[in-house]
């Protein structure tokens, strides 16, 4: 309910409770696309809400993606309102972007494996700058993220199928550039450098953020 009267206030009035519980009309897709990132902010931040209040805290927190942004609130970098307004932000500038016929694909093989065959199958830089490892989820288990050509160029080369994702855009992938400039500087306006709380792991660099940094 917190995070409905925040996102009513940062939007005008449209509802995550009715996203969430798929009493929305009209294009679905649409609406996913719009209200997915803060929808999984409000979701994660308040079932952490939700154990704390129960005595059970967290050691240390991480998230990939939107759930970043939902770890690093809970860690205290960040107020709810300043998580959800930077999802919103983010949500909207994903938008903005076209499709490019971009896909993710997860595939039971290793980074080293997928960029090995990236680099043996792909011609040119301009083709490799059409796909990237979107996110290393275990020793065997990647996804890429990429122009759909592409992808199954690598996926034929790997010799795999891979399972394809049900997203918009090839998120993760160097098809988010043309956002970057934008993004920074809806990052640079917000406050989302309070001194943490309690330590973030971070996906980006591997690194743990300890308590009382910034």
């Amino acid at each position: 309910d917190q995070c409905e009267a925040i996102y009513r206030a940062l939007t005008n009035g449209d509802s995550l409770l009715d996203m969430l519980f798929c009493n929305t009309s009209g294009d679905t897709e649409q609406a996913l696309r719009t209200h997915a990132q803060p929808a999984l902010v409000a979701l994660e931040w308040s079932l952490a809400q939700m154990w704390q209040a129960h005595g059970v805290t967290p050691s240390i927190v991480l998230g990939h993606s939107a759930g970043e942004i939902a770890a690093s609130c809970v860690a205290g970098a960040m107020s709810i309102e300043t998580a959800l307004e930077l999802a919103v932000a983010r949500a909207s500038l994903v938008n903005q972007l076209p499709s490019n016929d971009g896909v993710m694909v997860a595939v039971r093989c290793s980074r080293e494996e997928a960029e090995a065959a990236m680099s043996s199958c792909l011609g040119d830089k301009a083709e490799q700058s059409l796909i990237s490892v979107a996110s290393v989820n275990g020793p065997n288990s990647i996804v890429m993220s990429g122009v759909r050509e592409v992808v199954d160029k690598v996926l034929a080369r790997l010799g795999m199928r891979g399972v394809y994702l049900q997203v918009s855009h090839a998120f993760h992938s160097p098809l988010m550039m043309d956002m970057e400039a934008k993004f920074r500087a809806v990052l640079e306006s917000l406050d989302i450098c309070q001194p943490l709380t309690t330590p973030l792991a971070s996906t980006v660099t591997g690194a743990v953020m300890s308590a009382d940094e910034v």
